[in-house]
């Protein structure tokens, strides 16, 4: 049985930045299962691309032993992710777009976790969700891309008025700050998170950037402090890389704190390089110790 199985799109990214232009794979699904992966759980992955691009944006996570299924669609998703004013502001456009990841899709082998990653609506079949419900394993959700709409091309925050729908099969839910609100429109971010947790979700995380998170479990809350381990680079991916690394530590029985702290610090490692994560546990380990 697979530890952890990831669904959505693995996108083909341009990011800008004052340097330039890089051009590589990203989405929940890359940079959550090669996170997921250094953690030591097994991973599988469900996502629709191209066939142009298979081999530039799926090499990597097959390198990495990643159990990756996916299936044909006319386009890949596309994000063009820009940092012109600096790491902290982020303008997003949505320039291609991938068909929905269906039902048909999904993997049939057993998993402990599904880990639903969609980067905007349309992403993933509504009825996915209860599909993956239905085949066993608990569930989680990055609700990044239920929280956007795109306005020509640029990607902006949107509340959903679906999401609570889905919440309801949810085990494990992952917001930032930001994304927090447009849920609920409730700016107290403790306030915010227990109204959410009445729909289903019963563990969430808020990622705070360099302010930290704050993580929910049961009813309580648990404030996890940020990491600086080297000079900021690119952070694209970072919430992806929190969330996988959280998740595998509590899978792998750590209690939330630790588990929170472990992804505080493997974001943090991310967010010094281009690229997915690749951080070992044991070099994760010995820097969340330190504090």
């Amino acid at each position: 049985m697979t530890d952890i199985w990831i669904v959505g799109p693995v996108t083909l990214d341009r990011i800008r930045d004052v340097n330039g232009e890089w051009r590589g794979p990203g989405g929940v699904a890359y940079y959550g299962s090669l996170a997921a992966s250094r953690m030591g759980c097994s991973v599988g992955v469900s996502t629709v691309l191209a066939r142009s691009h298979e081999d530039l944006l799926l090499a990597e996570l097959r390198e990495a032993g990643i159990d990756v299924q996916f299936s044909w669609s006319e386009s890949t998703t596309t994000f063009v992710n820009s940092y012109l004013e600096g790491l902290d502001d982020r303008r997003q456009e949505l320039i291609a777009k991938a068909r929905p990841i269906l039902p048909r899709d999904l993997s049939t082998s057993g998993t402990r976790l599904w880990y639903f990653g969609p980067l905007s609506r349309s992403d993933i079949a509504t009825d996915s969700f209860e599909a993956a419900r239905k085949r066993g394993g608990q569930l989680a959700l990055d609700a990044q891309g239920l929280l956007r709409r795109v306005d020509g091309q640029r990607v902006v925050q949107a509340p959903n008025a679906r999401l609570n729908a889905i919440l309801s099969d949810v085990d494990f839910l992952k917001l930032t700050e930001t994304e927090l609100h447009a849920a609920t429109g409730n700016s107290v971010a403790q306030e915010a998170m227990t109204e959410l947790s009445h729909n289903g979700p019963q563990e969430i995380v808020v990622t705070m950037g360099s302010a930290g998170s704050l993580v929910m479990v049961d009813g309580r809350f648990l404030r996890i402090p940020s990491y600086y381990v080297g000079p900021l680079l690119d952070t694209t991916g970072c919430g992806d890389t929190y969330f996988a690394t959280y998740l595998s530590a509590r899978l792998q029985n750590e209690d939330p704190e630790w588990a929170g702290r472990l992804a505080a610090v493997a974001a943090a490692l991310k967010a010094t390089r281009r690229g997915g994560p690749t951080a070992t546990r044991s070099q994760i380990e010995r820097l969340a110790k330190r504090s």
